[in-house]
């Protein structure tokens, strides 16, 4: 009896659950693409809102030249979203994060700067409601509290 020659008959037919599991697999990517398109359906109808908040962002950070350069980019990256679909943002995304680590750092603090700045713009608003909460400047109510 020759031991190789029977190796290659299971080989040739293929282990026994093989077409179950080439069934399951085609199941899964069917499921996975349809996840996908319906995520990125969902991102594609968000793309608006967002597109028009940063145009409201951009309204209100006008007024100092950091206010200007922060509404600039806020306009670029509205109209930015409204000429791409959601698949090109996420490629785009996902090429330039891996090109350039440190640009999205950066991208981020800037962002931080931004949003920081256009929440302190109208100190005659309560910006917090919490547990002692903010003073019409911004700083936190204990501070201007008397001390015994």
């Amino acid at each position: 009896m020759e031991f190789g020659s029977q190796d290659q008959d299971l080989y040739a037919q293929g282990s026994p659950g093989s077409k179950d599991t080439g069934e399951l697999k085609e199941k899964a990517t069917q499921l996975t693409h349809s996840a996908r398109q319906r995520a990125m359906s969902t991102v594609d109808g968000q793309k608006a809102q967002l597109s028009d908040l940063l145009d409201r962002v951009a309204q209100s950070a006008e007024g100092d030249r950091f206010g200007q350069y922060a509404a600039d980019y806020a306009r670029r990256g509205a109209e930015y979203l409204r000429r791409h679909s959601a698949e090109e943002l996420f490629d785009n995304v996902r090429s330039g994060i891996r090109s350039r680590p440190g640009l999205l750092l950066g991208a981020c603090f800037v962002a931080g700067l931004a949003v920081a700045r256009v929440m302190k713009r109208d100190p005659g608003q309560q910006r917090w409601s919490g547990d002692g909460g903010w003073n019409a400047e911004g700083r936190p109510a204990y501070w201007d509290e008397e001390l015994p």
